[in-house]
């Protein structure tokens, strides 16, 4: 992101031009430097972070909706042992059980880092429902 260009104007009347601070109108010489100069400026910046992640966040929420609107149903049977997804060369299922909490058998990529993890976290949101659901009744 190209920086503003400061707005302050020098003793022959024309604009400094330098770049003005990230989240200022003013370069460091023009006062940009200045606490609450800075302050304004960090608080902007923190705004501008903001906005830029609200993208990712809104599908995050939209994520967690939907999977909310599915029902614990779905994560509760996250838990129970399932044959795995994953279609062979011939075009038939699999049918080897999968890893806990996910939907392939190590053959067919269970055994990678990432598809781990998120058969952890299906497993500790599935844990975090059946504790609200005790609670509930």
């Amino acid at each position: 992101m190209e920086r503003e260009r400061c707005t302050a104007r020098r003793r022959d009347g024309q604009q400094c031009g330098a770049k003005a601070v990230l989240g200022a109108t003013v370069c460091r010489v023009h006062g940009g430097s200045a606490p609450q100069v800075r302050r304004n400026a960090e608080r902007l910046a923190a705004i501008w972070e903001f906005r830029a992640s609200l993208p990712y966040l809104q599908g995050w929420v939209d994520q967690l909706r939907a999977e909310h609107e599915r029902g614990t149903s779905g994560l509760l049977k996250a838990t129970r042992p399932r044959r795995c997804t994953a279609k062979r060369r011939d075009g038939r299922r699999c049918g080897n059980w999968s890893i806990r909490g996910g939907f392939v058998c190590r053959m067919h990529g269970g055994a990678a880092p990432q598809v781990r993890a998120k058969a952890r976290a299906r497993l500790e949101a599935a844990r975090i429902y059946r504790e609200i659901a005790a609670r509930r009744s």
